[in-house]
């Protein structure tokens, strides 16, 4: 069996109290990755969420933006017809 000498901070008792074994050490890193992993995905999730909701509020305030100008276009004043971007 092989020991490793790691800083211990924050981690769970070990058989040793300042040497980690090798499968401590890889237990401890695999469990920390893991919830690296984890953090990852929630983050990537919130951040498609985010994504989706000011697409969807810029595509409504697209519509309505365009709505008024076509509006405006119908009820121009001087009786002239302007061309309405797309």
């Amino acid at each position: 069996m092989r020991l490793i000498n790691l800083p211990i901070l924050a981690l769970p008792a070990t058989r040793y109290a300042d040497v980690l074994t090798e499968e401590e050490a890889t237990r401890i890193t695999r469990d920390k990755l893991i919830r690296l992993q984890s953090l990852y995905i929630d983050q990537f999730k919130w951040l498609n969420h985010v994504l989706r909701e000011r697409r969807r509020k810029y595509l409504a305030d697209r519509k309505l933006e365009l709505e008024s100008a076509h509006t405006d276009a119908v009820s121009s004043s001087d009786g002239t017809a302007r061309i309405i971007p797309r």
